[in-house]
């Protein structure tokens, strides 16, 4: 009997071994393969600390910054020595925390005067990307009547979470007259504090109801989340949330309110694999036919840059894409965002 638990012992020993040694392989393989050139691509300094305002260039030709510092309107004030349109556009970034700094000069280098401000993460607001208080864009409408040149017309862009963010704020707000939407969502879904759990967004201190990923398939979160972690491969969040939404028997009722005016531009790429951003924009469109309008780009992915994984400190995430697809997207959605915006803005 001793002999055979002993050779039992040493059949699992070997097995945890092997286990161990095809895991530290595996790990080595994707370090080595999502660690090169291929998956690499230049972003600016902010995005290792977004929260650090001394990371973000303000010395930038033709262009005067000023910090904005007001209430729960926290940010940049960018504003062009020589402005050649009318009214504002006030943008917004997603999870990563920045307030969509990059895409704010590039509007105000073409004239545009512009907000770029924090949904999180700055003082007088949440810390985390939860429960964030839509009355916060109440704070940015006063400084804009208070210092912007021309507060009208009024555009408000967001990206991801920011355009998660932008649908809502479009649905409070009548003065926001024009929205663009980069890889959006139709509905509203979880924060992304998991100890701090609850919506994203709250309106006159509710929480609106949301989606909860948590509440996604088993198959999905351990295959397509748990054994990337692992193996240090990207992480693919798309199936998870597309789970959520089709278990959550009120799916309905989670979806973005599109009682607003205001005309609407959505983009998104065909292979978008944080979440379904070309489905969801084709849902708001469906809803809401007039002043919409909708640009898939094939073959590009959530984030139109990089080769479709997008690696932080912690987690390697599949974000889709090719480079050429990501390249052409970026291109030409700069393109019908700047053609958009002088038929908005004379």
């Amino acid at each position: 009997m001793a002999k055979k638990l002993k050779r039992i012992s040493f059949t699992l020993l070997g097995i945890i071994a092997a286990i161990t040694l095809l895991i530290i392989g595996v790990r080595t393989y994707n370090d080595h393969v999502y660690g090169g050139k291929a998956y690499k691509f230049d972003a600016p300094a902010y995005f290792r600390d977004p929260a650090n305002l001394s990371l973000y260039p303000t010395n930038i030709d033709g262009v005067d910054v000023r910090r904005v510092d007001d209430g729960a309107a926290q940010g940049f004030h960018l504003v062009p020595r020589e402005i050649k349109h009318k009214g504002i556009i006030i943008v917004y970034g997603g999870s990563d925390g920045t307030p969509n700094y990059a895409q704010a000069v590039d509007f105000a280098k073409n004239g545009y005067e512009v907000l770029s401000l924090f949904m999180f993460g700055q003082k007088n607001q949440p810390k985390t990307l939860a429960r964030v208080p839509l009355e916060q864009f109440g704070q940015a409408l006063r400084y804009v009547e208070a210092h912007a040149k021309s507060a009208s017309p009024l555009t408000v862009m967001g990206t991801s979470k920011g355009a998660e963010y932008a649908l809502n704020l479009a649905s409070k707000y009548p003065q926001i007259n024009n929205a663009i939407l980069v890889a959006p969502s139709a509905y509203n879904f979880n924060g992304l504090d998991f100890e701090n759990y609850g919506s994203s967004w709250t309106w006159q201190d509710k929480e609106l109801p949301y989606i909860d990923i948590q509440k996604t398939s088993f198959g999905h979160f351990i295959g397509d989340m748990i054994i990337p972690m692992i193996a240090k491969a990207p992480v693919t969040y798309k199936n998870a949330y597309q789970a959520a939404v089709d278990v959550d028997e009120n799916n309905e009722s989670k979806k973005i309110p599109l009682n607003t005016k205001a005309n609407l531009l959505i983009i998104a790429g065909s292979d978008d694999q944080m979440w379904n951003s070309a489905s969801m924009g084709k849902s708001i469109k469906d809803q809401r036919p007039q002043n919409t309008d909708l640009a898939i780009y094939g073959g590009a992915g959530h984030v139109f840059a990089g080769n479709g994984v997008l690696s932080t400190k912690s987690i390697r995430m599949n974000v889709g894409g090719t480079t050429d697809a990501n390249t052409r997207a970026a291109r030409e959605s700069r393109k019908l965002m700047h053609d958009r915006l002088q038929i908005w803005h004379p």
